[in-house]
């Protein structure tokens, strides 16, 4: 969760309240998880570094591949 919404936030696995921290929005158009409370925000993977164990965090959306999510068809 974001409980601030500063650029570079970390996020955390939480359990599910049903609070603005934890809505977020999946756009088939560009594959971004965005922030349903500012849209303008994404999931992001800081430096674009894939390795196993790197933090998530939240990032101004720009359409960027460190930013684009796509699920195995469930």
């Amino acid at each position: 969760m974001f409980f601030s919404l500063p650029y570079n936030a970390e996020g955390l696995i939480w359990d599910c309240l049903d609070i603005p921290d934890q809505k977020w929005t999946y756009s088939t158009t560009d594959f971004t998880l965005r922030y349903q409370a500012n849209a303008s925000k994404c999931i992001d993977i800081p430096g674009s570094n894939t390795v196993n164990g790197n933090t998530l965090w939240l990032w101004e959306c720009n359409g960027g591949k460190q930013q684009q999510w796509a699920g195995g068809g469930y």
